[in-house]
């Protein structure tokens, strides 16, 4: 395996993206996909080396199969759900990534591309925008692997970062619940979802200990919403959608065996799996 930090300058972003890049070494002809991993709220460019050096490990000890990380993080990603804010001097975070980031650390390193051979991953608010992206670039992805998601049907829980952030404001309105709901609400996008849609897979891990919070419409926890979005994965025309819950909590110690097994969960290699 190699790490390697790569650097791409973004026009739409006005400054350079630094993405984590893990690449197994050559050894095998069978083509090695993409996972494009967004990190959750608050990550640094460390935390981000860390979680992916982690899912080099578990590579090289084969409780993964091999897949090629690349993981965008900045200064700017901390908070900004991956979507395109349009707050008042809020970024086109989504648009940069897909446009301008991706296509060139695809080309720098090799390897094959298209949405048969990629997979957008994230973890907590990255796995929340990870849905988002799925549902909306059906060009782009074929799959997604989903640790703890912040991901909800019609509202995010009561005073989180979605409406302190600006990702989801339009103009001097720090939160737009019409502007969240637009970018992420599943049950919104599955309704969208044309019925000759391209067939995609999920894999979803979550663990059993998350933190019980306030919502809109009652208690809750991303325990209860990752089965709720599984649901309604798996009536979504053309989505194969696989669940697994673990003794876990909210922890940096879940992430790694998290991801790793949501990535199995796509591949279609883990056992013991709800369907």
């Amino acid at each position: 395996m190699s790490l390697v930090h790569i650097d791409v300058d973004s026009a739409l972003l006005g400054e350079a993206v630094r993405v984590v890049v893990a690449r197994p070494e050559a050894g095998s002809s069978a083509p090695v996909p993409w996972v494009w991993l967004l990190h959750g709220q608050g990550s640094t460019v460390a935390d981000v080396t860390w979680v992916v050096e982690g899912l080099e490990a578990a590579m090289a000890a084969s409780n993964l199969g091999a897949h090629t990380i690349a993981a965008p993080v900045g200064p700017w990603s901390g908070g900004a759900w991956w979507v395109d804010s349009a707050y008042r001097n809020g970024r086109p975070v989504e648009s940069a990534v897909l446009s301008e980031v991706l296509p060139e650390v695809e080309k720098r390193v090799g390897g094959p591309a298209g949405r048969d051979q990629r997979i957008v991953a994230g973890y907590s608010m990255g796995g929340g925008s990870a849905v988002g992206w799925l549902l909306r670039h059906e060009g782009l992805f074929g799959g997604a692997a989903l640790a703890a998601p912040a991901a909800f049907a019609d509202a995010p829980p009561v005073r989180s970062s979605t409406e302190s952030s600006g990702a989801f404001g339009v103009g001097d309105q720090e939160f737009d619940q019409g502007r969240w709901a637009s970018l992420m609400s599943y049950r919104r996008s599955v309704a969208q979802r044309r019925p000759t849609a391209a067939p995609v897979r999920v894999g979803i891990v979550v663990g059993d200990a998350e933190v019980v919070e306030d919502y809109p419409s009652g208690r809750s926890s991303l325990t209860l919403e990752a089965a709720k979005l599984h649901v309604a994965l798996v009536d979504a025309p053309g989505v194969t959608c696989s669940l697994r819950v673990i003794g876990a909590g909210h922890t940096w110690d879940f992430w790694i065996p998290a991801l790793s097994l949501a990535l199995e969960l796509v591949g279609g290699q883990a056992a013991g799996t709800v369907d």
